[in-house]
């Protein structure tokens, strides 16, 4: 899937190892019990509730997006038992295109959805993003010129044609709800097969977003989502243009004052 998200790194990056890691104890910014059940209230301009935000468990984890990942995950175990999920790749995968669906100041709701919708840049062709002309009218990305990556799990409208679900059963597919689009993530993933062994989640993470750096930054939020132990690797370093060559200096020639005629 091609979902170009303002963060992503370009489709044909392929570092090939990791130089530089960091380690981290006990999880990301670990909350505190009070915080764990903390209950935020997300006004209006006049002053009325809209929503009420999600709580955090651990490792930082909104309970919303927790709850779908592990609900999408025992959905998928029951539509097809050979594909293996762990709940955890959901975790990666959300964690990395939206900080599960708390990117750029956006808060998710206890509803698993976040406010204000998260949306990617125009896929116009500029730079490293690919040309997608609009396929949905702006019913989810707000564009009716270019396509635009959508929601936690960063969807594009016409990939969302085809892989959407309804996550939560409220009759509607919408890829800016969490659960919604953890259960159509989960079943784009398990296209690939048995993702019981970290050689399969790497194919099928591959497959999301082909980005060698991208894959293993899901994988190592995922394993730390299972283990509490998170070993983050470090960006590819790009390499330094080639310096210019100097210019060759031409000879010097000797400059002869005119004979005068003999």
């Amino acid at each position: 899937m091609q979902a170009a998200y303002v963060r992503r790194l370009p489709a044909d990056e392929r570092p090939q190892r990791v130089e530089h890691q960091t380690t981290i104890q006990g999880g990301l910014s670990l909350a505190t019990r009070a915080d764990r059940h903390r209950r935020i209230a997300v006004s209006s301009s006049k002053g009325g509730p809209v929503f009420t935000a999600s709580s955090l468990a651990e490792h930082d984890l909104p309970t919303a997006a927790l709850r779908a990942y592990r609900n999408a995950a025992r959905s998928i175990a029951a539509t097809d038992p050979g594909c293996h999920l762990p709940w955890t790749l959901l975790a990666g995968i959300g964690r990395v295109e939206s900080d599960h669906g708390r990117y750029g100041g956006s808060v998710l709701g206890t509803d698993g959805r976040p406010r204000p919708a998260i949306r990617g840049v125009a896929l116009n062709g500029v730079g490293p993003v690919a040309a997608i002309r609009d396929t949905d009218d702006g019913r989810f990305d707000g564009d009716r010129v270019w396509d635009r990556a959508v929601g936690p799990m960063q969807f594009i409208p016409s990939t969302w044609r085809g892989a959407g679900r309804d996550g939560d059963h409220d009759g509607v597919a919408n890829p800016n709800d969490i659960d919604d689009a953890s259960l159509a993530a989960a079943a784009y993933l398990c296209h690939a097969g048995d993702l019981s062994l970290e050689s399969g989640q790497r194919a099928a993470v591959f497959s999301y977003n082909a980005s060698d750096y991208y894959v293993s930054l899901v994988l190592a939020f995922a394993r730390g989502y299972r283990t509490g132990v998170f070993v983050i690797p470090s960006p590819p370093v790009e390499p330094a243009p080639p310096k210019a060559k100097p210019a060759k200096a031409k000879p010097a020639t000797a400059k002869h004052p005119h004979r005068a005629p003999s």
